[in-house]
Parts: structure tokens; sequence; C-alpha cells
């Protein structure tokens, strides 16, 4: 008999995990996920529905934006992404810049970022390269 209750309960509980899974397929959005610094190629390590990309460099893709993310801020309304990755970009973004005024531009592209962001959301930051050494001191982040 404790046998067959354990089963039952087992197979109750399949049954409403595989209820909820189905449910969450139903209901699921568009995700979409914003590439900084891509390259010819904006990367999506979270398998979203639409990709896109900033870089300062022009393409011809439609899907990334010309933008220097060092002075300008990201061209998308706010709560727009689900993901951001940057590989290999946020070290480059200078801390501090005098253009006439001070400005603190790696504390403004982090703001953008948390704007552009929806909220209970992931960044990924990743270096792809070993970080490079010059005298005992790291060059990149």
């Amino acid at each position: 008999m404790k046998q067959f209750i354990k089963t039952a309960y087992l197979l109750l509980t399949a049954n409403f995990f595989l209820w909820v899974f189905n449910l969450q397929i139903f209901y699921k959005t568009m995700s979409k996920t914003l590439d900084l610094g891509c390259g010819l190629n904006p990367r999506n390590p979270f398998d979203a529905d639409e990709l896109y990309g900033i870089d300062i460099r022009p393409h011809k893709n439609q899907n990334i934006k010309v933008v220097d993310l060092a002075i300008e801020q990201i061209p998308f309304e706010s709560n727009y992404f689900d993901y951001i990755s940057a590989y290999d970009f946020l070290e480059h973004i200078p801390r501090i810049i005098y253009n006439p005024a001070r400005r603190f531009c790696f504390v403004e592209l982090m703001n953008e970022i948390y704007r552009v962001l929806k909220t209970a959301v992931l960044l990924r930051r990743l270096r792809q390269r070993s970080q490079k050494r010059r005298h005992g001191v790291i060059l990149h982040m």
C-alpha cells in the first residue's frame, strides 16, 4: 500500500510539473538580448528570440546600432531587454573624461544598462582571452 501511495504521489507531482512547464511555454513572451561592442556578429548566449547589437563602427545589419557608448546613451526605450551581454567590452569604457566638463562614462553606461534591462534579469560580462600582463600589471579588467 505504501508503494502504491508513493507511486501515485510521484505521478501526480510529475504531471503537475509537466503542466506548469507547458503553461510557461504557452505564455512565453519574445525575449530580447543586446550585445554591447558586438562587432560584425552579435552574440546570443541566452538563446533569446530577438538579437540586437551596439558597436562603434557602422554595419549593414539593421539590428546593430552605431553608438559611442562612452559619450552617448543606449538608443532603446526603458525596460526593453531581457538580457545584455558585453564580451571584452566594458574595460574599454573610460572611467572619467573631461569633455568639456567632468563625466563619469562608466557609471553612466551602467545606469543606461540598468535603464534598458527589464527587472530581475542578467548582465553577462566575459573575458574570452587570458588577462594580459605587462610588468606585473593587468591591462584589462
